[in-house]
């Protein structure tokens, strides 16, 4: 590790130039910047061609509304990256469906730059895709587990007691028939399957309550 430079020209050009994923650069209002040869075979567009472009020009109309908003959320520095699976527009005119990441850099004075990392979507992958945009699927920003619970713990903590007392209730039960001999096999199954679907139904009930709340 002690021998790896960033700074050396050989790295730099092996993880941008030579990547086979395509990498894009993007200013604040999202104009291409940089491009690498393998984000420009993707879209179909020359290097200076993208320079004169948006990635808002060559996005599919129907993917722009979410795209957007993430872009404003990384500029307000409510998430610093997002996910989603888009649809640009190559050159020639068809829609070709990728895989999106965009991180938000910042410098010491504020914003410096986007940077987009695109897998081109294949098979299964590109299907869901579709399926999903039919549908009005989107990927939501990725979060860390940590910012999870500091957005939702007051909703959390009483919910997490409610699970455990459930358990807890449930395994009590259990080892006071186990106490008393009086319990067969079948009578364990039959308990395990009522606390399991018990605790489905509470594992459902935080899911619907998260997403009221979302």
């Amino acid at each position: 590790m002690n021998n790896l430079n960033f700074n050396d020209p050989t790295c730099l050009k092996t993880l941008f130039t030579d990547s086979p994923i395509g990498v894009a650069f993007c200013d604040k209002k999202g104009g291409f910047i940089k491009a690498n040869d393998a984000f420009c075979h993707i879209v179909g567009y020359t290097q200076a061609e993208l320079s004169q472009r948006t990635y808002r020009e060559i996005t599919h109309p129907d993917d722009l509304a979410f795209d957007d908003s993430m872009i404003k959320a990384l500029l307000d520095e409510e998430i610093d990256h997002y996910e989603m699976n888009k649809r640009y527009i190559h050159k020639m005119g068809g829609a070709v469906w990728i895989k999106l990441t965009v991180y938000s850099i910042w410098k010491d004075d504020g914003f410096g730059y986007f940077v987009a990392y695109v897998v081109p979507l294949i098979n299964g992958e590109r299907l869901k895709a579709q399926y999903n945009a039919k549908n009005k699927v989107t990927i939501r920003p990725t979060i860390s587990l940590l910012e999870f619970w500091r957005d939702n713990w007051k909703t959390l903590i009483p919910l997490v007691f409610v699970l455990l007392s459930g358990v807890i209730v449930g395994y009590g039960r259990l080892e006071a028939r186990n106490d008393a001999q009086d319990i067969s096999i079948s009578e364990i199954k039959t308990e395990l399957k009522i606390e399991l679907k018990n605790l489905n139904e509470s594992l459902k009930e935080i899911k619907d309550i998260l997403k009221s709340g979302s």
